[in-house]
Formats: structure tokens, C-alpha cells, sequence
């Protein structure tokens, strides 16, 4: 009987045993085929995300490259900036030497006309730069007559439109009372 009962146990093992085993082989194929289409689709992402990559590093070569030459190119303009700004500085140094030399000149000339007007005997005739001087001289005050006229006119206009009169009505009133 326990042998009978041992039987009896081991059989009903065996057979849930295969029951199961029939019964989980559908999910286990399934389960392996869907870690297949997961590795599958794992490989087209990856390979997929390296042509982007491989594409990415290939711009970023071809930018790094544009900017070398721009940098390039910036350096040589630096450069020229350079050169040029040294010729200014140069050209600049040379127009204040000659504005110095040209005040000299002109220093040298005026002291000259000085000498020249001194060495001259007292009885001698005025030099021309003496008669050049008073003629300047007496056209001066003719002008400055001339503005303190034009002033004084400008004044009596002035008090005309103030007044109503004019300077001459004021006087000519004043003269007969």
C-alpha cells in the first residue's frame, strides 16, 4: 500500500509536472521572442544613434574648422591694424614736426622784419613793412570809427522804437523849449 500510495504521488507529480510544462511553453517562447525583438530593436536604436553621432562630430569638425580659418583670418586683420595704426602714429608724428617747423618759420620771419625794421637808419624813409604797418594801422581806426558809428546809429534806432522818436526829435524838442 504505500507503495500504492507512493505510486499514486509520484504519478499525479509527473503529470502536473507536464501539465505545466505544456501549458508555460507557449510564454516562454513568447518571452524569448519579444527579448529578440527588444535586442533587435535595441540594435537599430543604437545604430541609429551613432550615424547621429558620427554625423554630429562631423559638423562639429567642419564648424571647428570655419573657425580656425576665421581666427586666422582675425589674426592677419589684427595684424594689418597694427601696421596701419603704427603708420598713423608715424604720419601724426611727422604733422606735428612740421606744424612746429612751419610756427619756427613763421617765428623766424616775423623776428627777421623785426630786425630788419631796427637796422634801419632813423633818417631813412620808413621800410615797407614800417608803411605797411601804418597804413594797417590807420585803416584800423577808420574801421573802428566806422563800427562805433554803425553802433551809435544802431543805439539811436533802438531808442527811436522805444521812444516813438528818434534822437534828432529829442533834440530838436529840447532846443525849442
Amino acid at each position: 500500500m504505500i507503495i500504492e500510495k507512493a505510486a499514486k504521488l509520484l504519478l499525479a507529480g509527473t503529470i502536473t509536472v507536464s501539465a505545466a510544462a505544456f501549458t508555460a511553453a507557449p510564454q516562454v517562447e513568447e518571452t524569448k521572442s519579444n527579448i529578440s525583438e527588444i535586442k533587435y530593436s535595441t540594435e537599430l536604436l543604437h545604430d541609429e544613434a551613432y550615424t547621429k553621432l558620427t554625423f554630429a562630430n562631423m559638423i562639429i569638425e567642419e564648424k571647428n574648422t570655419k573657425l580656425d580659418e576665421y581666427e586666422d583670418i582675425i589674426d592677419q586683420n589684427n595684424e594689418l591694424l597694427d601696421v596701419k595704426n603704427q603708420e598713423i602714429e608715424e604720419l601724426q608724428q611727422q604733422i606735428e614736426g612740421l606744424e612746429s617747423q612751419l610756427r619756427n618759420n613763421e617765428k623766424t620771419e616775423a623776428m627777421q622784419e623785426v630786425t630788419e625794421v631796427q637796422a634801419s637808419p632813423a633818417s631813412e624813409q620808413p621800410s615797407e613793412s614800417t608803411s605797411t604797418y601804418n597804413t594797417d594801422s590807420s585803416a584800423s581806426e577808420m574801421k573802428e570809427n566806422e563800427v562805433a558809428a554803425d553802433v551809435e546809429a544802431a543805439n539811436g534806432e533802438m531808442n527811436e522804437d522805444a521812444d516813438g522818436k528818434s534822437e534828432e526829435d529829442k533834440k530838436d524838442g529840447e532846443s525849442e523849449g
